[in-house]
């Protein structure tokens, strides 16, 4: 899927824990006055952060508003929209974080972004939301690192939820033993070459010694019907998943060429963890 940049649309702010807009919607006075509460009570006490890799500050505000749009429809509109945000962190930082990691060592450390990301999930828990983040490539990396500073905290850590997708980093298990977090990965991610995880042997998906699994990524109004395999790595946390990709967009290397890594193909797997992300939000668990 791919938009128009148009960075004027995109009011980000300064702040390096920057928080996307939601969207402002024109309503006439008569439908404001009318307007009945569609919003069920059920899921309203969950928050959903939803937190974005390279490129996010460029996102046009218009894309912005369906990609929540996308995500409330997941949800079944069963939370209002302010329950769903939406995060983007620098471009530089993003840079600097793979500089890191190619050197061997642990990024984002004493990261505003990341601070502040641990201190808003604390206060959204201590009010009584159960919190579910969402961290999509170096978002991943930054929430596997709020998840690091968490796990040595005192919460109710029954009420907090971490999912990485492509994460260019995952932190070592010990180190996030107390939390309900996993990481999911395409095998031919290119972010493995940032997170130097090694990939298990194909062998694992068509051995059935290996108690490979299937899961079904129901269709919904946001995407069609997926069937992918997976394999559950106990001792890292990672569900490895076997690509099945029959579309999506290709990511542009001559934009960004001499910085980053990775063949065009492997990029393209990077880019549609959104199809696995709408179908936790719909309810689809993985087994491990």
């Amino acid at each position: 899927m791919s938009a128009t940049v148009d960075n004027t649309d995109c009011s980000l702010g300064k702040d390096e824990f920057a928080k996307i807009p939601h969207p402002k919607g024109r309503t006439s006075r008569k439908t404001r006055r009318n307007k009945t509460p569609e919003i069920s009570t059920s899921l309203s006490s969950n928050k959903y952060y939803i937190v974005y890799g390279l490129g996010c500050r460029s996102f046009p505000r218009a894309y912005t508003e369906m990609l929540q749009i996308d995500y409330r429809q997941s949800l079944h509109n069963t939370v209002p929209k302010e329950n769903i945000k939406l995060f983007c962190h620098k471009t530089s930082s993003t840079l600097r974080t793979i500089a890191t990691l190619k050197m061997g060592k642990t990024p984002l450390k004493g990261s505003r972004f990341v601070n502040n990301m641990v201190k808003e999930i604390l206060k959204d828990i201590s009010d009584g939301n159960t919190v579910h983040v969402f961290g999509i490539s170096f978002g991943g990396a930054m929430c596997a690192r709020a998840a690091e500073e968490l796990n040595t905290m005192d919460f109710d850590k029954s009420k907090l939820y971490i999912h990485t997708f492509g994460s260019i980093y995952v932190p070592p298990p010990a180190k996030v033993n107390t939390l309900n977090i996993s990481h999911y990965l395409y095998m031919g991610d290119v972010s493995t070459k940032c997170s130097r995880i090694i990939e298990p042997n194909k062998d694992v998906f068509t051995d059935p010694v290996t108690n490979t699994k299937l899961i079904m990524f129901q269709a919904s109004t946001v995407h069609p019907e997926y069937t992918f395999n997976y394999f559950y790595d106990n001792s890292q946390n990672i569900f490895w998943v076997e690509p099945n990709i029959t579309s999506g967009s290709s990511y542009d290397l001559n934009k960004r060429k001499g910085l980053l890594i990775g063949t065009k193909q492997e990029w393209s797997i990077h880019n549609n963890y959104e199809i696995m992300i709408h179908s936790i939000l719909q309810g689809n668990v993985f087994t491990k």
